[in-house]
């Protein structure tokens, strides 16, 4: 048997998934959209998918990934509610049996320590959002290790109960609040919000801005043009 890489194919592939994976009526400000650069959330959100650049192969491909296991993982108790809470729209994927909440994420950190779980900080801001506009303070949240420890069998799963502070909801919320401030009034303007102010870390070298699509458009409005920059643009 011959096997001759088809790489027409698979460019069509991963345009079919892009495209089936469009939100086109996610309605901002929401939480996902102002828990990550709220600079990306205005370009995708303002910017018409036809115009949109392409994401990347890696960032499409674990996208795909992470709501695939998401969907055959969860079936079962895939309740979803979404609303619109103080001016700020929520989508959750997940209410368990008995409406127990339950927080979803699969990645390719590897897992160490069953007491010490690798959670980044955008995934526990998007559940004490959640917490909030439910009026909840505890639930779970389930991580599928994709990779393990890094040890065949690789896959491993763990689920955790979660419980958060009245504080830890509230200043969460209000952060999320100040940022909705800011992303209207860039949306009214008609304005970007400014290059590398909203993304963690706040410097182009961010990780956020590792695989954004947008890092080109970023680059040349801020003036941070390295060579790298520049080969990537061409």
């Amino acid at each position: 048997m011959i096997f001759t890489r088809d790489e027409y194919l698979e460019d069509e592939l991963l345009s079919e998934m892009a495209v089936a994976m469009y939100e086109p009526d996610r309605v901002q400000p929401s939480v996902s959209g102002m828990i990550r650069c709220i600079t990306r959330t205005y370009y995708e959100n303002e910017v018409t998918l036809d115009d949109k650049p392409s994401l990347s192969r890696r960032e499409l491909q674990l996208f795909a990934t992470g709501l695939g296991l998401e969907k055959v993982l969860l079936s079962g108790r895939q309740i979803t509610l979404k609303g619109e809470y103080e001016g700020i729209q929520y989508h959750i994927d997940h209410l368990g049996k008995e409406n127990d909440f339950i927080e979803f994420k699969s990645t390719r950190i590897k897992m160490v320590d069953d007491d010490n779980p690798q959670i980044s900080n955008n995934w526990i801001k998007q559940v004490l959002a959640y917490f909030k506009v439910l009026g909840i303070t505890q639930g779970h949240f389930v991580v599928m290790h994709v990779q393990g420890d890094y040890r065949p069998p690789f896959p491993d799963l763990r689920a955790y109960k979660i419980e958060a502070s009245d504080d830890e909801i509230e200043d969460n919320w209000t952060w999320i609040k100040q940022r909705s401030i800011s992303y209207l009034q860039a949306v009214k303007d008609g304005e970007p919000p400014t290059p590398f102010e909203w993304n963690d870390g706040q410097s182009p070298e961010s990780w956020e801005c590792k695989m954004c699509p947008w890092i080109g458009l970023c680059n040349i409005r801020s003036g941070y043009l390295s060579t790298k920059t520049v080969l990537e643009i061409e």
